[in-house]
């Protein structure tokens, strides 16, 4: 077992800060951490069959667990274990797009890809589902902005095109969303989710 002693860190990327926040005990910044993956270079699985019922009357002691994927995958839940969307909507009588949200809800450890970053017809589907939106992975910065730090670059092309591009694709060309549709997907869903006031209102 590990016990941290963690200062407040102001400038963290990727949510690190607010993942975090979920393991740091406010009131004493500090953490304790419950490592209970083995790896293959730490000695015997033994006892770590059924991880959870070997870990679970050590959680009120720890703040947090460490482990690989290795006790992740293994601790997968078994009745979706190995079949495909198709299936388990079936089974759960749903629509498979619900079904696919549903067990990533249902699992804060699971993840979803939809293959390369190519412009293709599942993107769409993500836009149009009623609580899709539309983020981009960079930083807003003016014109005159450069990086502090080597490489000393300048902003990317998704810092002032990406919005438009979704603009003109979806809605000018593609006829998918009226202006008001578009700043919701792009804007004013994400103030209202994240709870920022007064952000991405048309006026």
């Amino acid at each position: 077992m590990s016990l941290l002693k963690i200062s407040v860190c102001v400038l963290l990327d990727w949510g690190m800060k607010n993942r975090l926040s979920r393991i740091i005990r406010p009131e004493t910044g500090r953490s304790l951490i419950l490592p209970i993956d083995h790896g293959y270079f730490l000695g015997p699985t033994r006892k770590l069959e059924d991880p959870w019922k070997t870990v679970e009357p050590l959680l009120p002691y720890s703040d947090a667990l460490m482990l690989t994927r290795g006790i992740l995958r293994s601790s997968m839940n078994p009745d979706i274990d190995g079949k495909s969307i198709a299936q388990i909507a079936k089974e759960r009588e749903a629509d498979q797009w619900d079904t696919w949200l549903d067990i990533i809800a249902e699992d804060p450890h699971a993840r979803g890809v939809t293959g390369q970053l190519l412009p293709k017809d599942c993107y769409l589907r993500y836009y149009t589902h009623p609580k899709g939106m539309v983020g981009l992975d960079t930083s807003v910065f003016d014109t005159k902005w450069q990086a502090k730090n080597p490489p000393y670059s300048f902003p990317g092309i998704n810092t002032f095109s990406a919005f438009p591009m979704f603009f003109i694709k979806y809605m000018r060309d593609g006829d998918h969303f009226t202006l008001e549709e578009a700043v919701e997907k792009t804007s004013t869903l994400a103030a209202r989710v994240h709870n920022i006031k007064g952000r991405g209102i048309l006026k």
